[in-house]
């Protein structure tokens, strides 16, 4: 499963000035969902694909 993910950055003033598009990749492997960023090289795993979308998501936004 792959899809496209908006990341939005905030100037000094508070108002929206970048936009980043990302593909994030999700693969079942065994029992595990393996997920990853393929612009940044995040990636993470685990049991569910609920799980591993929302794990991913935050270490990508702490990444940024």
């Amino acid at each position: 499963m792959r899809e496209q993910a908006p990341y939005l950055h905030r100037g000094h003033g508070g108002a929206y000035d970048h936009v980043l598009i990302l593909t994030l990749d999700y693969v079942q492997e065994g029992g595990q969902w393996v997920g990853v960023c393929l612009e940044l090289g995040t990636s993470t795993f685990a049991e569910s694909l609920e799980t591993v979308r929302q794990e991913l998501r935050e270490a990508v936004a702490l990444q940024l």
